[in-house]
């Protein structure tokens, strides 16, 4: 009977009670898709990173960039070991109409083609066949199993049916589209018996991949492994298969801002909600004292209102959950368009939903908590004699808020917090000088249905200020975010630049010896080669462990062709003084945090050839694995990561403009044995692709913090128009027209509209100037004004759509409402 009673009240006003459902729908729906998205993309990263391995506990590689095939029955053989899987990888070409050169596929031979550690999962055709494609890569091709393709290695040509498309896994990794596919290679897989055939390579694997049981000991079971390849392949070392995300993504950032935006919509349901009750318990003192006259308690009559903010809350719960799912998805699909992700995934939300149910939940009773207050306080004295107190403007409030204000420019995180307090106490100014100076217009041009609007805004203070305070930090993220974006867009090509080691790029199939290298260097355009030496390294701390890819080219070349640019008071050349003492390391910025150590501190990794321990002689900013990366002295690369040879290496060039050129040479010159070749201007390109598919997201979420702020002004007008429908019936009455009261109404939207979004456009600009007064930030001080005046204007559409609903609801007061 209770709930049925709250639900009564809540009907009183449907209007009001639809507004402030909305609004919590939308809140709710934001969270649930921002959590699950980061919830889900995570998850993705990190079966991602799993496959690349195929769930391998182990690998196994040479220093010779070769295994016999007769190790796999022997490592299957050791205790613990549950499967076993050979793989050779050796590139082909195939002749595809409208190249113009020839494609690069990488084929890799497998000696069980339904391992798990392969990971092949078939969505049309055999295993056992023929060539074996992902979806991705035969969609491109226009394939199907059945269909027959000629590939070419080492100057002989095959013919072989696709015989299985799979599902797109990291083994079969492909370029997304044609253009990019042009400079890097395709993938695919075929029987390990039939590549060894065609390469030559009988009896060969580059990789095993060991899974072994999980009640074994890691320690004892590397032990019996490192024993069996000291006996049968010394040049053989082991790899713990780490799974580490943040070797292929630093997305900590873009989740922090994502997250931000989900927050800023679901503060906005909270005062919508809060304002709401607000008023409803303004409106229903005379209610309450009634209540308490008939020996209600206050206990009773808090329970009677929070009941009614739960019912909204729940309800808004059950009915965010499906939009909240779709924007979930929508978002997904907008980050794969972004970052060019085509894979299959599952959408993941074990801690998105109770996650958005109990901040529904957490809302209600927060929100309430005032209005329930205030509604046990009621008394019938209070009632029959009632206290308006309005909101004051004394010196104290202008005081602090600008010393809370001028604190931000110590620019510490901290002060970030006392800035927006700052704000929030001299927004009720800014609201009056928008209020004077757009009365100064309308009295000029005798607009008196403005003026009276202008006028109501202060009679409601404290909620226009909060609406507008509300509206000005969404449109200040947001801002933040934009400005940020744009200056980043402009770094790239300056930070590629100076950090990509040369010209050009280029990894091969084999390792580079003497002959590969003078072919090199007599390729027209070229002035310069070196080799960039790669291997992986493992680090572990107390609290944390990773995988990334150290890197070694010579002094001379990191100084005239820099691969990182050092942070903090080192130049590049005093920083690779360092790097010629043996021992040193400069770690990648992001690797550096990860770490958590400092410079000087020794970092202790699991190298190919061992444990080793280094010195930390630097930090850099790097663009290689987004910093999670480290570099060394050539010099002392076998030493201590045990690289004889590399298949890598930068080239230095006459010109940028010979980029073009020395590619098609390099096609021309290594064929089917080149397997990536990369222009400095083709990276800053590739990098750049993002930014507009960003601004495209971002964009998105700032609709969606738009919406969310549209029904919260749209429910504060409503309100008001509510709580003045005897005023406006008067004016009818005395002669004012419906054009007259609407335009009243607009006016007061319009206000609170223009406030908060011109004090979040100035916001933003000052946190973005904070930003880029930060040390190394590498962020300059220059405003996109396109973007700033584009945001100002969806603010201010924002406002004329949230207008509409209340004026038109405030036009048709007629005079008979005023006895209702």
């Amino acid at each position: 009977m209770s709930w049925r009673i709250s639900w009564r009240n809540l009907m009183r006003k449907k209007m009001r009670t639809f507004l402030t459902f909305l609004g919590v729908m939308v809140g709710i729906s934001g969270m649930l898709a921002v959590v699950g998205t980061v919830e889900t993309n995570d998850h993705l990263l990190r079966q991602q990173a799993e496959q690349t391995f195929g769930y391998a506990d182990y690998l196994v590689h040479s220093a010779d960039h070769e295994l016999s095939e007769d190790l796999l029955p022997k490592v299957k053989e050791l205790d613990g070991v549950s499967s076993v899987l050979g793989i050779l990888t050796k590139q082909a070409t195939v002749d595809w109409p409208g190249s113009d050169r020839e494609q690069v596929i990488s084929l890799s031979g497998i000696n069980y083609l339904q391992s798990n550690l392969a990971d092949l999962k078939v969505v049309e055709g055999d295993l056992k066949r023929g060539l074996i494609l992902s979806k991705s890569t035969a969609s491109y091709w226009k394939l199907d199993p059945g269909d027959s393709i000629t590939l070419t290695m080492d100057g002989q040509s095959y013919s072989l049916p696709v015989g299985a498309i799979v599902k797109d896994t990291p083994l079969l990794e492909e370029p997304r589209s044609g253009k990019k596919g042009g400079n890097r290679y395709w993938k695919g897989v075929i029987p390990l018996s039939l590549l060894q055939k065609w390469g030559g390579m009988e009896g060969k694997v580059q990789e095993i991949r060991i899974s072994k049981e999980s009640q074994v000991s890691d320690s004892l079971f590397e032990k019996k492994l490192g024993e069996l390849l000291q006996r049968h392949e010394k040049s053989a070392y082991i790899q713990s298969a780490v799974i580490d995300t943040r070797q292929n993504s630093r997305l900590d950032d873009f989740y922090i801002t994502i997250v931000l935006f989900g927050v800023i919509t679901l503060g906005i349901s909270f005062y919508i909600l809060f304002n709401t009750f607000y008023i409803s318990i303004s409106e229903r003192k005379q209610e309450f004292a009634v209540m308490k006259t008939f020996g209600f308690t206050p206990g009773q009559v808090r329970l009677s209102v929070l009941r009614e903010s739960l019912l909204l809350a729940i309800s808004g719960i059950l009915a965010s959950l499906v939009p909240g799912i779709w924007l979930t998805r929508l978002l997904i699909s907008i980050i794969f368009y972004v970052f060019q992700i085509e894979t299959d995934y599952e959408l993941k939300l074990t801690y998105a939903i109770p996650t958005a149910i109990l901040l529904g939940l957490f809302m209600a009773v927060f929100a309430s908590m005032i209005p329930v207050y205030q509604a046990s306080r009621t008394s019938v004295v209070g009632v029959i004699r009632p206290d308006k107190k309005p909101l004051r403007l004394g010196v104290w409030r202008m005081v602090t808020g600008t010393l809370l204000i001028l604190s931000s420019w110590f620019n510490y995180t901290f002060t970030y917090v006392l800035l927006f307090v700052g704000v929030y106490l001299l927004l009720p100014y800014g609201l009056k000088g928008i209020q004077f100076i757009s009365s100064w217009m309308y009295r000029r041009s005798y607009q008196l249905e403005e003026t009276i609007a202008l006028r109501n805004v202060t009679r409601v203070m404290r909620r226009s200020v909060n609406m507008a305070v509300i509206l000005a930090f969404g449109f200040s993220l947001f801002v933040l975010i934009l400005t940020i974006s744009y200056q980043l867009e402009d770094k790239v090509k300056g930070d590629v630049e100076d950090t990509f080691g040369g010209d050009v790029q280029v990894s091969l199939e084999n390792f580079i010896g003497s002959e590969e290298k003078k072919k090199l260097e007599t390729i027209d355009g070229v002035i310069g080669v070196e080799e960039l030496k790669e291997a992986p390294a493992y680090w572990s701390t107390k609290n944390d462990s990773g995988r990334f890819q150290v890197r070694g080219v010579g002094i001379q070349w990191m100084r005239s062709h820099p691969l990182f640019q050092p942070v903090g008071n080192q130049t590049l050349e005093q920083v690779t003084e360092k790097l010629k003492e043996p021992g040193t390391v400069i770690l990648g910025d992001y690797a550096y945090n990860e770490w958590g150590g400092k410079v000087g501190d020794q970092i202790l990794l699991t190298t190919p050839v061992g444990e080793k321990s280094l010195k930390v002689v630097g930090v850099a900013e790097t663009t290689y694995d987004s910093g999670y990366t480290a570099y060394i002295n050539t010099h002392y690369f076998e030493k201590y990561f045990g690289a004889k040879r590399t298949n890598q290496v930068l080239l230095s060039l006459k010109g940028k403009e010979e980029g073009k050129t020395v590619t098609n040479s390099l096609y021309r010159e290594f064929g089917e044995q080149l397997m990536r070749v990369q222009t400095v201007e083709q990276e800053v390109e590739y990098r750049k692709r993002i930014f507009p598919s960003v601004s495209v997201l971002y964009g998105g979420l700032l609709l969606i913090v738009g919406l969310t702020s549209a029904i919260g002004l749209s429910n504060l007008l409503f309100m008001n128009v509510m709580e003045r429908t005897q005023e406006i019936a008067l004016m009818r009455a005395v002669g004012c027209s419906r054009m007259q009261i609407g335009r009243m109404i607009w006016g007061e939207g319009i206000v609170i509209g223009m406030t908060g979004t011109l004090v979040g456009v100035g916001l933003g600009i000052w946190m973005f100037y904070l930003a880029s007064q930060t040390p190394n930030s590498g962020i300059s001080f220059t405003l996109p004004w396109m973007g700033l005046i584009g945001t100002t204007l969806i603010g201010i559409l924002v406002s004329f759509l949230a207008i509409l609903l209340p004026s038109y609801r405030g036009s048709q007061i007629s005079l008979k409402d005023a006895h209702s």
